[in-house]
């Protein structure tokens, strides 16, 4: 027992003795040195927070790239390892962005009466169709809506799936593609109906918005607010291939249903309709992107492609199966962010120009 206290009051000894020379000053301590500046701390009232002038930024060479690879590091161990492709951008520009799209969907509301996605899908600005006898709204008439626009598209997509079907020998149930016969002259002309139905319907849209045509060329004439030309060429260019776009969706979705239904194909009959569609979609495909090649983007989904219409409307080479999707999923989201820019710039300027005039 006194072996055991004996070495109990060493080793009390040995911590006193540690802790006394840690509390001693050093030749080699910075001035005060730390034991000084802990105890100064410590004179706080413990409450108390200790504020030091300057931003952390001053205590690292890059404090941007630290956080970068902070986050990654993070997404990493939660998601799994990061792509090489992976874009991190700051939480208050993310928000930035957010509030920014906010805005122009709201200005294309207030503009246009119907969401900037329904409108980007027919809205032309290389044409204008002024009435020709009696006065039309700004807004799309009220009798066409977003949900008769979707209704009509899905049935002319039917009628063309079902129409390149029949033409491969396979019989169509009529039900199934909405027509009234499953014969190859019956598909053939409700095919070529609900096109003509769809086609009407998108120039009596473009016919309604002339207005806003008008009120946009206005602004751009009179004094275009910064970042209202590069918005208004890349929309321009955009709508320009609204058609185009139309038929890459018709050859995308027949390729999907005939794929859906390959167990009624002959596997040879399957696998040509698949490859005639799919040359088809991406020679259409093909032309746009040579020609918006030189043509450059307001808005950018991948900064690592060029700020270009073709650069950003490329998809990635990683998904073939999927290259028709993408490629219409970013034209319709470029269109409507372009379009959302066009339309917020016109109404800051309005408002901006009732402000002064008030003031």
């Amino acid at each position: 027992m006194d072996l055991v206290r004996a070495g109990e009051a060493a080793i009390a000894d040995g911590v006193v003795s540690v802790q006394k020379k840690a509390r001693e000053k050093s030749r080699f301590d910075t001035h005060p040195s730390n034991e000084e500046r802990i105890a100064a701390v410590r004179a706080f009232a413990p409450n108390v927070r200790l504020e030091i002038d300057g931003t952390a930024e001053r205590l690292f060479q890059d404090l941007s790239a630290i956080c970068r690879r902070a986050t990654a590091d993070a997404y990493a161990r939660i998601f799994g390892p990061c792509s090489s492709s992976r874009n991190l951008i700051p939480a208050r520009d993310a928000m930035a962005r957010m509030e920014e799209a906010r805005g122009e969907r709201a200005a294309a509301m207030a503009m246009f009466g119907h969401p900037v996605e329904f409108c980007a899908r027919s809205f032309r600005l290389d044409e204008i169709l002024s009435p020709s006898g009696g006065e039309w709204n700004e807004a799309p008439r009220d009798n066409r809506k977003p949900e008769e626009f979707d209704r009509l598209e899905r049935r002319n997509l039917l009628h063309y799936a079902a129409l390149r079907i029949a033409q491969c020998g396979v019989s169509v149930n009529p039900e199934s593609f909405e027509l009234q016969t499953g014969n190859i002259e019956g598909i053939e002309a409700g095919e070529a109906a609900s096109r003509r139905e769809w086609s009407r319907l998108k120039e009596q849209l473009r016919a309604a918005t002339w207005r806003a045509r008008e009120r946009l060329q206005r602004v751009r004439e009179a004094a275009a607010p910064p970042g209202l030309d590069a918005a208004w060429t890349t929309y321009e260019a955009l709508s320009r291939y609204q058609a185009e776009f139309d038929e890459i969706r018709r050859l995308g979705a027949a390729a999907a249903i005939a794929r859906e239904n390959a167990r009624l194909f002959s596997a040879a009959a399957c696998a040509n309709l698949l490859e005639e569609l799919s040359e088809s979609a991406n020679a259409a495909m093909a032309r746009i992107l040579a020609n918006t090649g030189e043509i450059a983007a307001s808005v950018i989904l991948d900064p690592q492609r060029p700020a270009t219409l073709s650069g950003q409307l490329t998809p990635p080479a990683e998904e073939p199966s999927e290259k028709v999707s993408i490629f219409l999923d970013r034209a319709a989201l470029m269109a409507s962010r372009a379009l959302g820019q066009l339309c917020w710039r016109v109404v800051k300027a309005g408002d901006e120009e009732t402000m002064s005039q008030t003031a």
